[in-house]
């Protein structure tokens, strides 16, 4: 019995401890002010509550039930990173200072959207004041960059104070109770180091910008810009910018930050592409550092647009990725022995650790302290000015690359100079030979113009025989054509007119033994060659029709291929004759055989052209051709015209055209103009249809003979 008594006593008293210490632990942390400590950073001294919806008031938090709910915050300053819900801190002071009723509570850092502290008011409420980068400045209750709240205790009392926090930007809360004196004198001093690193940034920026007045490097004008908009965000990270210039337009300074920000990372990526020469020195690099720059001016104009949730996280991403391939160009660059990436590393390595430092304090990775605050101000501070002792270096760089290049040039014009001066030593020699040699040369000349006289007499007398023989071997060939050529039963026109005075083309109209031959033929080339060759083919057509009265067109050809053949390779010339050859009935009936210009046909029943093309071998080319030569046939009805050609009149160019730009489709007259002209004068007697085409023709330039046989069927 007494043992089961003693047990239910122990248990008594386990319960009644145990229920004592739970009602310790849901307290608020208490925090004591006393006499002589001036300022009381919270953080362990802090419990705070996860409200995800964001739907909690103060008459929800502030019971007995909800007090199970607080967490009890065992590190430094809170911070969650980057977080969509809201959170209620609690804390509990009571002053033991006899001498201070009145203290501040100071939140150290200027970008969060929504606070609310509740004060308790004596009668069972709150107090409720209002603070945050979305409202107006004005409505703080104290006039500073950060967030300032009054507190008033009495000696000897405690409060229990509610904290409720919203925001889009980073999650931190840095709070610290203040004697107001003593925050006073944090302030000058702070004021003081921003006057400082502001001052230091306002003179690179002047200092620089006068440097590139002076020197126009792109290079300068670009870290110009890089510091300038550099030094705008962070002067609008430190709420600078929204406590001086727009801060009754809270919703723009946030927009402003983030434009800041992307901007000084573009201009981070430009200068670094100039100052390091990054297309040349390092072409792949400098591939990413454009993306990079063209995302960070994309990234200023969404950001005016999209939200600030989104956009404060992308701006937070792009600060820490924009300066990775940049520093390692500059490494790259140090490597290849570029004197100017020295002072490029050493002042990044400083801004990339504030960078970094506060990308991670951002993210809830490091603590909130002095050092992670103004990482950023610290390592910028040094990287201007290791900067612009590189630019300094640079500049320095460039003088004496300068200095070189004039001594260079120097001394390339006292070569030059000393060049001229050889040379008018030698002119002075040269006028002094000059007149022996003009002696010597005056008699030389008239020697050679007596010769010359003599020469000129000679190739007179030879020029004149010769052009008499040309005149001759013309007069033959114009006597061998027939003048005025008749066909029974046809009307016939002819037209040839040579490029020179002896040409190579060949028609002609024969009547043997009752039979009429049509042949046109043009021998390659003109001149007397040509028309030696054009003359032996006539004459062995002509002795060949009236032996053999009954041959056909190809037997015909044949037979006179063999003896031009052997009569060309004698001449010791490399020519051959395209001809073809045509038997006349006088009821229409044609059979042709030989290589030459198609043959066109105006049809007057349906006033069409009809093409007949020529086959066969051309004469001279080989001795025996009879393999590739056949007899084809055509009919011509009544009023029916039949015109064959030479090349030269096709291949007429235009006048007034660049030879150099001109078309075969477009500038040449070509068949299809031909058969146009035909098919426009069909109707019309032969004799017009010839001079409508050279008519036609007026407006082109030939080099070579044209003939043309115009035949229509009566």
């Amino acid at each position: 019995m007494r043992s089961a008594y003693h047990a239910r006593v122990i248990f008594l008293l386990i319960f009644i401890f145990s229920v004592f210490v739970n009602q310790e632990l849901l307290a608020a942390p208490k925090i004591i002010l006393e006499r002589g400590i001036s300022s009381y950073p919270l953080g362990a001294g802090l419990a705070y509550l996860e409200d995800k919806n964001g739907d909690l008031a103060i008459a929800d938090v502030d019971t007995p039930e909800m007090a199970e709910s607080f967490v009890r915050n065992e590190t430094g300053v809170i911070n969650f990173g980057f977080t969509s819900s809201v959170y209620w801190i609690k804390f509990n002071v009571e002053n033991e200072n006899p001498e201070v009723k009145n203290w501040l509570i100071e939140i150290g850092y200027p970008h969060l959207d929504s606070l609310k502290f509740f004060f308790p008011d004596g009668n069972g409420g709150y107090h409720i004041k209002k603070s945050g980068d979305l409202l107006p400045f004005t409505e703080r209750e104290i006039n500073h960059r950060l967030f300032l709240f009054k507190l008033h205790i009495e000696t000897g009392q405690s409060q229990e104070v509610f904290l409720r926090v919203k925001t889009q930007s980073s999650f931190q809360v840095p709070l610290t109770i203040w004697e107001p004196i003593k925050f006073s004198e944090k302030v000058y001093r702070e004021e003081l180091g921003y006057g400082i690193y502001y001052g230091i940034m306002i003179v690179m920026v002047l200092y620089n910008l006068f440097l590139f007045f002076s020197i126009r490097d792109k290079a300068t004008l670009y870290y110009v810009l890089y510091i300038g908009t550099f030094g705008f965000g962070i002067m609008s990270l430190n709420g600078v910018t929204a406590q001086y210039l727009w801060y009754n337009l809270p919703v723009f300074a946030n927009k402003i930050l983030l434009v800041s920000l992307y901007l000084a990372m573009s201009m981070l990526c430009l200068f670094s592409r100039t100052y390091l020469n990054t297309k040349q020195n390092a072409p792949r690099l400098d591939k990413s550092i454009v993306f990079l720059m063209i995302f960070g001016f994309a990234g200023s104009v969404l950001s005016l647009f999209i939200k600030y949730e989104l956009g404060v996280k992308m701006v937070a991403l792009f600060g820490v990725s924009c300066p990775i391939p940049t520093f390692i160009a500059g490494i790259v660059c140090w490597r290849k022995g570029i004197a100017a990436a020295r002072y490029y590393l050493i002042a990044w390595i400083f801004l990339l650790l504030g960078i970094f430092v506060l990308a991670l304090r951002n993210f809830g990775v490091l603590p909130s302290i002095f050092f992670t605050e103004y990482a950023v101000q610290i390592g910028s501070a040094m990287e201007v000015i290791l900067l612009s002792l590189g630019l300094a270096d640079r500049i320095n760089i460039m003088k004496k690359e300068r200095f070189l290049a004039q001594q260079e040039a120097l001394s390339a014009q006292e070569k030059m100079l000393k060049q001229l001066q050889e040379m008018d030593r030698l002119k002075d020699e040269m006028n002094r030979n000059l007149e022996d040699k003009v002696r010597e040369r005056t008699e030389e000349l008239s020697q050679a113009m007596q010769e010359t006289e003599k020469i000129n007499r000679q190739l007179t007398e030879t020029t004149e025989a010769l052009w008499g023989e040309m005149e001759l071997a013309k007069r033959i060939q114009t006597i061998l054509l027939p003048k005025n050529p008749e066909i029974p039963g046809y009307e016939i026109s002819v037209f040839m007119e040579p490029a020179e005075e002896v040409g190579g083309d060949y028609y002609d109209i024969i009547h043997s033994h009752g039979k009429n031959w049509i042949v046109i033929g043009d021998v390659s080339g003109h001149g007397v060659p040509a028309g030696l060759i054009m003359m032996m083919v006539q004459t062995a057509i002509h002795v060949t029709v009236s032996q053999n009265p009954d041959l056909e067109p190809s037997k015909l050809l044949s037979i006179i291929n063999q003896t031009i053949t052997k009569n060309i390779q004698m001449m010791g010339d490399d020519k051959y004759m395209t001809i073809t050859v045509m038997a006349a009935y006088e009821d229409g009936h044609f059979v042709f055989s030989g290589l030459h210009q198609d043959i066109l046909i105006y049809r007057n029943q349906d006033r069409e052209i009809e093409v007949i093309e020529t086959n066969g071998l051309w004469l001279g080319v080989a001795e025996d051709i009879r393999g590739f030569l056949k007899d084809e046939q055509f009919e011509l009805d009544q009023d029916d015209m039949v015109l064959v050609f030479t090349d030269g009149l096709t291949e007429s160019w235009e006048k007034g055209v660049d030879p150099e730009k001109r078309s075969p489709d477009i500038n040449m007259f070509g068949q299809d103009r031909l058969k146009q002209a035909l098919k426009e004068l069909g109707d019309v007697s032969t004799d017009h249809v010839l001079r409508g085409i050279i008519a036609t023709l007026k407006a082109y330039e030939t080099t070579d003979d044209i003939t043309m046989v115009a035949l229509k069927r009566l």
